[in-house]
């Protein structure tokens, strides 16, 4: 297994988001129309983690947040809205969001809806000095949380159907902004290690194993956004 297949499978054991009120109400089918026309932004994110401490790697984690930023602003200014600027915290190591406690164990990172920051399990320091990709996905994954949010989705739902759209959306996102990462290499070794990390991660909000290969995959090959709106999925495909 190469270091990136094992840091990416070790990432499984911190896949999951929380999510707290209050919810969302529902996008606008014109809105969502219109983004899904828009193309995928080319490479502005490079890949570097400074875990030497947990200020450098906060650091990080917030270069990588105002990539994603970068990367959506066109396409949300494109439908009337603006990409969120979160603030970035690590469990431990900062002052408190309004979610800090909230994320269990097995969690890497999560979008507080209560104040629209993102915070980030300390143990994703030390994944992602063994992975270089760890800490984008998980960045990516909880950014396109913050983006659902500013376009009305509705997030806080209780298991099933809804939920699952969601966060297979959340992780289509992810996989389409980590395919622009400059310097890397969109090899079968790298998608491969992506796609079934993202199926071991399988639970009753994220999806099969099935259909989180399926959207994984999606959003690496995607060319336009809409590729990977699930909302029009068949209940086959978002299971």
């Amino acid at each position: 297994m190469s270091r990136l297949a094992a840091g990416v499978l070790a990432l499984v054991v911190l896949s999951g988001c929380a999510l707290v009120p209050p919810p969302g109400v529902v996008v606008p089918v014109a809105r969502l129309a219109m983004l899904n026309e828009q193309r995928v932004p080319g490479g502005l994110c490079a890949v570097f983690d400074d875990t030497s401490t947990p200020a450098a790697f906060r650091e990080s984690l917030r270069d990588y947040v105002d990539c994603a930023r970068e990367s959506w602003a066109p396409l949300l200014e494109a439908v009337g809205r603006k990409a969120p600027e979160p603030g970035v915290y690590l469990e431990a190591a900062d002052w408190a969001s309004y979610c800090t406690g909230a994320l269990d164990e097995e969690d890497a990172g999560m979008f507080c809806i209560a104040d629209g920051s993102l915070v980030f399990a300390d143990e994703l320091q030390t994944i992602a000095g063994d992975s270089d990709l760890a800490a984008p996905s998980v960045v990516f994954h909880e950014y396109a949380h913050a983006v659902q949010q500013e376009l009305g989705m509705v997030l806080d739902t209780p298991p099933g159907d809804p939920t699952r759209r969601i966060e297979l959306q959340a992780s289509c996102w992810s996989a389409m902004l980590m395919r622009t990462l400059v310097g890397l290499e969109a090899t079968e070794e790298v998608s491969t290690a992506l796609v079934e990390d993202a199926a071991a991660g399988s639970d009753s909000d994220h999806g099969t194993p099935e259909s989180l290969r399926r959207w994984t995959l999606v959003g690496f090959d995607a060319t336009t956004i809409g590729e990977c709106d699930t909302s029009r999925a068949l209940e086959s495909a978002v299971a």
